[in-house]
């Protein structure tokens, strides 16, 4: 079993992290690093998410009302949400049926506008937030926990191997072992957080999680920039680790995360996301975007 050039392989499920009682309930073995596939391999690609979409959402086995169209919407939208992990996935597709079915018997039948527009409802996250995915996320230690922080207010969120002190890297190899973290790069000389659950997660947990949504939307554009600046904590963001350390000077993560904070405050229905450029087909430029049905802002 230690041996990966053997033809004989055995899939195991390991929970995520370790602790006393996990350790108890098998004898420990040994497998070299080449013998073991990581949270990483757990995705969807493209073509299987479609077909694991259009199996499994209740709304996709109505073509009359949810086109093929719909269906690929809906599946780059999901990848946006979970990273196409296969069990974030499940969760995220069998929460909204749930949710889908509740509400088509209180309101009647659901456009598919309506089911596009669910995956970003606040009570998705929450829902992942609670599953076993994030439990390792709810378990690291100060000093991982300091890292972390580090790849939040990075650039990208990326942490580069090449400029990692040696005691980083140890800090970063325990962190991919609990799935908070996963090699990228042609080399693997990057660490990024292995899903989009846990990259907001630990975004939230670093600059606070946001206050209650505003009871309605800012009637205009100068309304809404002015209450987002008005409603952004100057203080908090100077004081936290979002500076370089030989001038102070404020680092573009800790701006930008905190107006999304203050954006999703200050809004009661708009979608608020941060670094989506890539979603869109474009370079980076759109940092942080916020929608309203056919309305579109991007800064």
């Amino acid at each position: 079993m230690t041996n990966h050039e053997n033809n004989i392989r055995i899939l195991l499920f390991s929970a995520y992290g370790s602790s006393l009682q996990s350790s108890l309930l098998a004898s420990p073995v040994i497998f070299t690093a080449q013998s073991m596939l990581g949270i990483d391999w757990l995705i969807f690609t493209d073509a299987e998410l479609k077909d694991f979409v259009v199996r499994n959402l209740d709304a996709a086995k109505e073509p009359a009302k949810f086109t093929d169209d719909s269906v690929n919407l809906f599946c780059v939208n999901l990848k946006r949400v979970t990273g196409s992990h296969c069990g974030l996935c499940y969760a995220t597709v069998a929460y909204l049926n749930d949710v889908l079915r509740a509400s088509e018997r209180q309101r009647g039948t659901l456009t598919a506008d309506h089911v596009l527009r669910s995956l970003d409802k606040p009570s998705v996250f929450n829902h992942l937030e609670g599953t076993r995915a994030l439990l390792s996320a709810n378990n690291v230690t100060p000093k991982e926990l300091a890292l972390v922080k580090s790849a939040v207010f990075s650039e990208g969120m990326v942490l580069a191997d090449n400029v990692m002190p040696a005691d980083a890297k140890i800090i970063a190899q325990y962190l991919v072992q609990k799935g908070v973290l996963v090699e990228s790069g042609a080399q693997n000389q990057e660490f990024v957080f292995s899903s989009p659950v846990k990259k907001r997660f630990f975004a939230e947990k670093v600059f606070g999680m946001p206050a209650g949504r505003a009871l309605e939307n800012p009637d205009t554009l100068d309304d809404l920039v002015y209450a987002i600046v008005s409603s952004m904590d100057c203080e908090h963001i100077q004081s936290s680790l979002g500076n370089t350390k030989k001038t102070g000077i404020l680092l573009e993560r800790a701006w930008q995360m905190e107006l999304y904070k203050a954006s999703f405050q200050c809004t009661c229905d708009y979608v608020t996301s941060a670094d989506v450029g890539g979603l869109f087909g474009t370079t980076g430029a759109i940092d942080c975007p916020f929608i309203q049905c056919a309305s579109f802002l991007g800064n």
